[in-house]
């Protein structure tokens, strides 16, 4: 694979994989049927998102990453690639420890529900019934990926092409070389007006 197509594939992988996992937290993660005698039943959701944000936040760190580094200069896209990564790690960490968040976030949810008329016992034991869904390991997996593309970046990322100088912001050597081309034709103005031949 060349450089140009290696970079092209991490940058939309980093993209679709940290979008991906952003909308697989605004899944729900836990769910629970609530049935409760002359009361209408009801099933309580919890995303991953509501249990834990900061996994929904690395995600778009990550897809802000990915797309940084196509601006980004050679040796900032390593810096790049770290937070990528880290971002991931973090990621990663908070997805496999929610258990407890999302057993804390399912009995504040059924507590809310209109089909709960227990107490707060009933609500632990019908929390502790919630099932869990394969969208908290999606986001798992996908961070992992996330974490491999941030790994690339910081490994081959100075190898990839930068962006064209037409879209960069000119450097100081190119406003002293049109100081100087300006400073020139004004010289040209100023002969002529003297009534010399400057191209003489």
């Amino acid at each position: 694979m060349t450089s140009h197509r290696a970079f092209a594939a991490t940058i939309v992988t980093g993209i679709v994989v940290g979008g991906a996992a952003f909308l697989a937290t605004a899944r729900a993660w836990s769910e629970v049927r609530i049935t409760s005698s002359g009361m209408p039943s009801d099933v309580v959701e919890v995303t991953g998102s509501q249990a834990v944000p900061i996994v929904s936040a690395m995600c778009l760190v990550v897809m802000a990453g990915s797309i940084a580094v196509l601006a980004a200069a050679r040796w900032l896209r390593v810096v790049v690639g770290v937070v990528i990564a880290a971002a991931a790690a973090i990621g990663v960490a908070y997805v496999v420890s929610a258990s407890g968040a999302l057993r804390d976030a399912v009995v504040v949810a059924t507590a809310q529900s209109p089909a709960m008329t227990g107490d707060s016992t009933a609500q632990l034991r019908t929390a502790a019934a919630a099932d869990a869904t394969p969208w908290r390991w999606a986001t798992l997996v996908l961070l992992l990926v996330a974490g491999l593309v941030g790994v690339a970046v910081v490994m081959f990322g100075r190898q990839w092409p930068v962006m064209g100088r037409r879209y960069e912001a000119p450097s100081r050597a190119d406003d002293r070389v049109g100081r100087r081309g300006e400073t020139s034709e004004a010289d040209l103005w100023r002969a002529l007006d003297r009534g010399d031949d400057p191209t003489g």
